[in-house]
């Protein structure tokens, strides 16, 4: 369920969000995304909120949100995002639900800006 985002909206913490996929994902996989494909990840970390990167796990204000891979599954090294401090204004740090998602662990922060719509799982 896809909820468009409004001005001002703030967004929280586990929410999935819905934005134009980032040209670097492209890069990163190795696969051309038409200018209309859309992501959609959760938010592990916002705005204000401290994230702290130690040997490839990541943490939000002290609380483990996952680790990265260094290598993807055809082999292929993985920079890793490093970053120890307080997400900037307007910044999200987000994360697919598959281990093997191409993400903020690898390309940072997406701008809250580009962000469309919220989603909702139906289960």
């Amino acid at each position: 369920w896809l909820t468009p985002v409004k001005t001002g909206q703030i967004i929280e913490v586990e929410t999935y969000v819905v934005f134009p996929t980032p040209k670097k994902y492209s890069q990163m996989a190795g696969v051309h995304f038409a200018a209309s494909t859309k992501a959609m990840k959760q938010v592990k970390c916002k705005e204000g909120q401290t994230l702290t990167v130690q040997g490839g796990k990541f943490f939000c204000d002290n609380v483990f949100i996952g680790e990265a891979k260094e290598r993807s599954l055809s082999g292929k090294p993985l920079r890793l995002f490093l970053f120890n401090g307080v997400v900037p204004g307007g910044k999200l740090f987000v994360m697919g639900a598959h281990k093997d998602s191409y993400d903020s662990r690898y390309m940072g922060f997406i701008d809250r800006s580009t962000v469309e719509t919220t989603g909702t799982p139906l289960m």
